[in-house]
């Protein structure tokens, strides 16, 4: 076995730490897992939306890149990056990466991608320039990165979480987690809720999540609004919750519902980015901003114990066997170090 002070070191750029956002949830779970063939570290290049110091951060993980070059010629730059700013953010830091002869393997996350790429190709032409392999999570960013990257390998890899062993007993509430927003729905889903008056007094609408255009409002029935919340307190709700619920308009591969079925919620989301394909049948699935489907979904679990139960069962199964992080940690360093193959030396 290669000692772990000789194995490749992979520097994961990109949101990290207690940040809202899937991103930033999918890289501090790659900081956190064991591997065997490389060594993992990090550098915080932004803390999200809004973040006026982002500049200086970046600054920050460029001497990280420099510093990781100075120390082995066998690494990996890991940039994660979604839409927007993020291309000229982490697409930089990428191509200084390339320069100082490093592998590059850029993963791309958001649900807003593929509509930037088609108004932006040559911003994201350029920021993926320097990957030797890019990483994507829908078949439809697959094609894209295909057609504006042909010169990188692209490889579509699902996210994956760690499936806790425990089975908490679960209460008859409900949980929405995520930017309180139109886009993730949550207006859509207070007026389902509001059209549900016969289960106000023995469910409760948890919702929790920094706003982004929906304020909390105490007026609505049976409902608890709980802001931001810590990744652990958010894994608590799931815990206990019967029901997971996410009616967003867009998404990529959205890292709650992987970890609600992961804790035998029984889910219902809408049929937007890889969702269908996460869920299958081990879930409720509804269109978009459609109010009514909703209701009928939250409805039908609420009312039926064995069925929920049967979904909650079925789900985490399902990401047992497909999303678990002891399948995907391989996969991940093959690709990882893959760039290594195809780098360039300086």
């Amino acid at each position: 076995m290669t000692p772990a002070a000789d194995l490749p070191r992979v520097l994961h750029i990109g949101p990290q730490g207690n940040i809202a956002g899937g991103m930033a949830q999918v890289v501090n779970a790659y900081l956190s897992w064991t591997y065997t063939r490389v060594r993992i570290e990090g550098s915080r290049s932004t803390m999200g939306k809004g973040d006026r110091l982002a500049v200086f951060r970046s600054a920050g993980s460029a001497a990280r890149i420099a510093a990781l070059r100075a120390r082995s010629r066998r690494s990996v730059v890991a940039v994660h990056m979604s839409q927007g700013g993020s291309f000229l953010r982490e697409g930089g830091l990428a191509r200084w990466a390339h320069m100082l002869g490093l592998g590059i393997a850029v993963h791309l996350h958001g649900s807003g991608f593929a509509d930037f790429a088609r108004r932006h190709p040559v911003t994201v032409r350029r920021a993926l320039a320097s990957a030797d392999v890019v990483l994507v999570l829908t078949q439809e960013s697959e094609q894209i990165c295909r057609e504006l990257a042909p010169e990188s390998a692209v490889v579509r890899i699902p996210n994956a979480v760690t499936v806790p062993a425990d089975r908490s007993p679960k209460k008859r509430t409900i949980v929405f987690g995520g930017a309180v927003g139109r886009r993730k729905g949550v207006d859509v889903l207070l007026e389902a809720w509001s059209a549900l008056t016969e289960m106000h007094a023995t469910w409760t609408l948890i919702i929790a999540g920094p706003a982004d255009g929906v304020e909390a409002d105490s007026s609505v029935p049976s409902c608890r609004w709980l802001g931001t919340l810590h990744h652990t307190e958010m894994m608590s709700l799931l815990d206990e919750a019967g029901i997971a619920v996410l009616p967003s308009r867009g998404e990529a591969m959205p890292m709650f519902v992987l970890e609600a079925m992961a804790r035998r919620c029984a889910v219902v989301a809408t049929d937007v980015g890889q969702v269908r394909e996460v869920v299958g049948e081990a879930g409720l699935i509804t269109d978009p901003g459609d109010v009514r489907s909703l209701t009928d979904a939250l409805r039908q679990l609420a009312q039926d114990d064995e069925r929920r139960a049967e979904l909650a069962d079925a789900a985490r199964e399902r990401i047992q066997s497909r999303h678990d992080r002891e399948i995907l940690v391989p996969v991940l360093e093959q690709n990882w170090l893959s760039t290594l193959e195809t780098g360039t030396e300086v």
